[in-house]
């Protein structure tokens, strides 16, 4: 057990050890601030509010009114889809003002160079930097990463506040900006100089070829006939206490010889070439196959309805971007170009898997609709209801998400406001909690013909 009175939680879901101190939401003792108590309105915690605001400071009282204020007003249950750009705005204004005494973190015990019990990979390392900047102590939570209900029981057993390296946009969770983008690599000895063309490549059939279990790699190369000769390394749920089970040995089998390639998740490779020296060639792969994503962006997860806690993530996120990227670095993590990442990187990225993706996107957002489907009719609308661009200049000067404001006008199929958010930088293709972009929203308001 870690020394700060973290848990870990192992198969049947059970804990091998278990300090009562751990965090906040614990009772007793309350170690939260009436501040954090607010906070904790999100996840129903009424009581622990109670409790803390006995103890609270003025100055935390008064942010405990405001946020109270927030709160009451009915957002506490809502998620971030359900809210609208008003409410969104008021809450980033919360997240401003909010502290809190200590940050519950959930992660893998056994994954390293992401996370270990003894706190030594990168996203270790990077949720430190978030709770520095956020004036907050860190309490863990180990649990295996590959367990069944990991985001619906570690939330509805107030086990945590935060997940580590989550898919952003992952739809069990609500994310924060995206840290970083990485891709799967292709990893062999340097000697061996092996440059691998495509997945059509005969050699892949030829050559000893390592891929874990579940992966987007495994996958593609199945796509492409690949199965039968590959070493498939089983992920396990104990790799803390047995490390020959991690992910990245996959990398160490082919230093030793053991295998020729390796098909891996990048940051495995980036780890054993940065950080141990080890002689290999990293080929990055997310650009030889165009239907299965083989990038990811990668972020924290909080509870669906937990907007207040994201803003406050992103913002801390933001201010420690310089730490994050050297942290990122020392570690080797093979980083894609992100425009919407804190920290992006120099390896050219896929880009979108619509190939056709401009002249859908004309057709979609610049041919009129079907007649029952006019969208706004301002003549029939309230001054209120009709969003001009000064109102959306507000908006955003106020805080609002310009990605969030096109997939809302989209929506509301309002072409005007479309062309206008495109004009000021909206990203065509950033995905909403369901993953989609406003390319598959646009579709789906499209009346057949």
């Amino acid at each position: 057990m870690a020394s700060d009175g973290a848990t870990r939680l192992a198969p049947p879901l059970f804990l091998r050890t278990f300090d009562p101190n751990w965090g906040c939401c614990v009772d007793p003792p309350i170690s939260c601030t009436a501040v954090c108590a607010a906070f904790l309105f999100f996840t129903g915690s009424a009581v622990a509010t109670a409790q803390a605001e006995e103890t609270a400071r003025p100055e935390e009282a008064a942010q405990s009114e405001e946020t109270a204020e927030f709160l009451s007003q009915g957002f506490a249950n809502k998620t971030y889809d359900e809210l609208t750009s008003a409410e969104l705005t008021a809450a980033k204004a919360v997240a401003r003002k909010m502290k809190i005494d200590s940050l519950r973190v959930c992660a893998d015990p056994g994954n390293l160079p992401l996370s270990n019990d003894k706190r030594e990979g990168f996203d270790n390392k990077i949720i430190d930097i978030v709770a520095k900047e956020l004036g907050t102590k860190i309490t863990y939570f180990w649990r295996p990463q590959i367990d069944r209900g990991l985001t619906r029981q570690t939330f509805d057993n107030h086990e945590c506040d935060v997940l580590l390296g989550m898919p952003a946009g992952y739809e069990s969770v609500l994310t924060t900006t995206p840290i970083y983008r990485t891709p799967y690599v292709f990893v062999t000895r340097e000697e061996d100089d092996i440059d691998i063309e495509g997945f059509d490549d005969p050699r892949l059939k030829e050559l000893r070829f390592g891929v874990y279990q579940h992966s987007g790699l495994r996958l593609a190369l199945a796509k492409h006939g690949i199965t039968n000769s590959l070493d498939v390394h089983v992920l396990s749920h104990d790799a803390d206490l047995q490390p020959e089970k991690q992910p990245w040995r996959q990398v160490q089998q082919v230093v030793d010889g053991e295998i020729d390639i390796a098909g891996v998740f990048g940051p495995f490779a980036g780890f054993l070439k940065t950080m141990r020296g080890a002689k290999i060639a990293i080929q990055p792969v997310n650009q030889i196959d165009d239907e299965v994503p083989l990038e990811f962006n990668l972020a924290l997860g909080v509870q669906p309805t937990n907007i207040v806690l994201k803003y406050m993530l992103d913002d801390a996120l933001e201010r420690g971007r310089d730490e994050i990227k050297d942290v990122l670095t020392a570690y080797g993590v093979p980083l894609v170009q992100c425009s919407n990442c804190v920290v992006s990187g120099d390896i050219p990225s896929h880009g979108t898997y619509f190939t056709d993706r401009q002249e859908k996107a004309r057709k979609l957002y610049l041919t009129p609709l079907s007649e029952n489907r006019e969208g706004l009719q301002r003549d029939k609308a309230s001054a209120d209801q009709v969003v001009t661009e000064t109102r959306l200049d507000e908006w955003l000067d106020d805080g609002a998400d310009l990605n969030e404001e096109l997939s809302n006008a989209v929506v509301g199929t309002d072409r005007e406001r479309v062309a206008f958010l495109l004009k000021r930088g909206a990203d065509i293709d950033s995905l909403n909690l369901m993953g989609l972009a406003p390319l598959h929203t646009a579709a789906a308001s499209v009346t057949p013909t």
